[in-house]
């Protein structure tokens, strides 16, 4: 019996070393005072849009999450919520570091086209915290 309960524990303590992906059409706004350039929230037709959900649960949620676009650092995000931005279309390079500056930041290649959305979801997976494009 002790061996169940014990099995059952350590189950439910794994399981919680995850986090629980976010729907980014669901998921409330970031406060625009945690967006280091206030010009990237101006939406335009002419322009494509960037959206960083990241997952919400405990795990983690206390850690700073700083995204960034093309070297510079441009918001902090905090967990189940998504960050939209505006940007002109063409190459971009979308970054994510974890806890300070430090750590290195993990970027991706997105290249947007006018009116398009690319999506990426930040989440950690119980050892590390990685950015993927979702879709």
């Amino acid at each position: 019996m002790s061996r169940i309960l014990v099995a059952g524990l350590l189950a439910s303590m794994l399981a919680a070393c995850g986090t629980t992906p976010v729907d980014p059409n669901r998921a409330p706004q970031l406060e625009s005072s945690f967006v280091m350039d206030p010009s990237l929230l101006q939406s335009s037709t002419e322009k494509s849009s960037i959206r960083v959900v990241r997952d919400s649960g405990t795990w983690g949620s206390a850690i700073d999450i700083l995204i960034y676009l093309d070297g510079r650092h441009i918001a902090s995000i905090n967990a189940n919520r998504v960050l939209q931005i505006w940007v002109p279309p063409g190459a971009h390079k979308v970054g994510m570091q974890a806890f300070n500056a430090s750590y290195p930041v993990t970027y991706l290649d997105v290249t947007t086209r006018a009116g398009e959305v690319a999506d990426f979801r930040v989440y950690q997976d119980g050892s590390n915290w990685q950015i993927v494009p979702l879709r």
